[in-house]
């Protein structure tokens, strides 16, 4: 039986810049955050995966909107719902790129002007985020939901 993965992902915005994270092996980048476990609530999970991956405490601020996702990885398809909220992160700045706990990330500060044409995933958020800090939203991967 196929799955569909629940993604939590954080936008924290500061100084016109957003705050995105990739696998140091990878061309391609994404929001902060990570997989819901069992019984976790979306907020929760967000303040763990920020936890682990940047050993800072985050605070979720509002909800956004949602993005479905789905892409092939490795020869297979794989679907995502992922849920993604405004967050504050007191003790990050833009004067320098935070450092990962995790030695297979890197985080990096985007500038928001720039969004539109940078290498986030899932691409349709390059769009969205911008509106979404209006009023939450929705979107969908469409056609790539039929090859899952």
């Amino acid at each position: 039986m196929k799955k569909i993965e629940f993604i939590v992902r954080g936008v924290c915005v500061k100084n016109g810049q957003i705050l995105l994270c990739k696998n140091k092996d990878k061309n391609y980048s994404y929001l902060p955050g990570g997989h819901i476990e069992r019984r976790e609530r979306a907020e929760d999970a967000l303040v763990r995966e920020l936890k682990e991956e940047l050993g800072v405490t985050a605070s979720v601020q509002r909800f956004l909107g949602c993005a479905e996702f789905c892409f092939r990885q490795k020869k297979r398809w794989v679907a995502e719902i992922n849920l993604v909220f405004q967050i504050a992160i007191p003790r990050v700045t833009t004067r320098k790129n935070p450092v990962a706990v995790e030695d297979h990330l890197e985080f990096f500060w985007q500038p928001l002007d720039t969004l539109a044409t940078s290498n986030l995933q899932p691409e349709i958020l390059r769009s969205l985020l911008p509106q979404w800090q209006q009023a939450p939203g929705f979107s969908s991967s469409g056609e790539g939901w039929k090859n899952y």
